[in-house]
């Protein structure tokens, strides 16, 4: 098994340059650890984090907590914001571990009193107040995705309002003037988010807002599909357009579309929020809102790891907030 010792011989350097090029120490000059990094891949040199945490107390691991309900876990957005994460920790030599966590949080308790990890990614704004009290009592470093009533913690997010906004900005153009809203679980801060912004635009373009046409669901295909076709049978809400919060919904809300008769985007405009890898190829092709997860998941990493150093030497870390911005892909469900 390659050592550092054996690192250190091939770079000509010392053990100790090696050790701190590894852990990216500031003290090494950024042209000498690219090339200790370069040399350690090329030897397929893996660290051994059991031993290196003993004197340090580290885990060299960080988690990514999102509740077992979250209707992330139907959406390609969950794959993509992981891979950001994995791609930060991987550079910086962390591993990165998933929980997914019901809603006594026991387990993450668990996790936390065990020492299992350096810090964590909560990616559900509806985590308790007092979750999130007990993660602070333990001085265990944290990062949200999204945010959590009017408190400010170091956290990830996209701009909601904006994206409600610019999803019915686009199907109100088009002359839509009933446009079913479907979002995630109520009690999630987002759905109301861009709840709002849906709101905002329909006054914008002095459009009645029917809240008959506000449906909340979970994140699964299958409910958008058997709520829509119910919405359909019953005659008793017309509708025109369709918001879904996931590219997941909107693909089951075409199924139930399709089924009646009903033409995309000629009498039916629709447009996920995700941009999910299969959007473009639905039929016809899905107009999505692109989150850049992939961005939403390294920013995160990042500044975990930056929170996770500076608790380490004793440093302030301060509160930040960082807002990814939103991309409206249009495809063939739109005009």
């Amino acid at each position: 098994m390659v050592t550092i010792k054996d690192i250190a011989k091939r770079a000509q350097v010392s053990i100790s340059t090696v050790s701190l090029a590894l852990n990216g120490d500031p003290r090494v000059k950024e042209s000498t650890q690219k090339r200790i990094l370069s040399i350690a891949e090329e030897m397929h040199y893996h660290p051994n984090h059991a031993a290196k945490s003993l004197p340090s107390g580290r885990t060299w691991s960080i988690s990514v907590i999102n509740p077992t309900n979250s209707p992330a876990l139907s959406s390609g957005f969950y794959s993509q914001f992981l891979h950001g994460v994995h791609t930060v920790a991987k550079d910086r030599h962390y591993s990165v571990s998933l929980s997914l966590i019901d809603d006594d949080h026991e387990s993450l308790v668990r996790m936390m009193d065990e020492h299992r990890t350096d810090g964590l990614i909560i990616m559900n704004p509806s985590f308790s107040i007092s979750i999130l009290d007990q993660i602070r009592s333990r001085n265990i470093p944290y990062v949200l995705l999204g945010s959590v009533s009017n408190e400010t913690h170091l956290s990830v997010d996209s701009d909601n309002f904006s994206i409600g906004y610019d999803a019915a900005t686009v199907l109100l153009k088009e002359k839509r003037s009933r446009i079913l809203f479907l979002s995630g679980p109520s009690n999630l801060i987002f759905s109301q988010d861009r709840l709002q912004g849906y709101k905002k635009a329909h006054e914008e373009f002095q459009c009645p807002v029917d809240s008959r046409l506000f449906q909340f669901c979970d994140g699964f295909s299958k409910s958008a599909l058997t709520l829509v076709s119910d919405i359909l049978e019953k005659r008793d809400m017309a509708f025109d357009g369709i918001i879904a919060m996931s590219d997941a919904l909107a693909i089951g809300a075409m199924a139930a579309i399709r089924r009646k008769g009903i033409r995309i985007p000629d009498e039916m405009g629709i447009i996920g929020i995700n941009n999910d890898d299969i959007s473009e190829f639905t039929e016809p092709p899905l107009s999505s809102v692109d989150l850049n997860a992939y961005k939403l998941g390294e920013n995160a990493a990042s500044m975990l790891l930056k929170c996770v150093e500076s608790l380490k030497n004793g440093e302030d870390i301060g509160k930040e907030r960082i807002v990814v911005p939103h991309t409206v892909i249009f495809r063939g469900t739109t005009f």
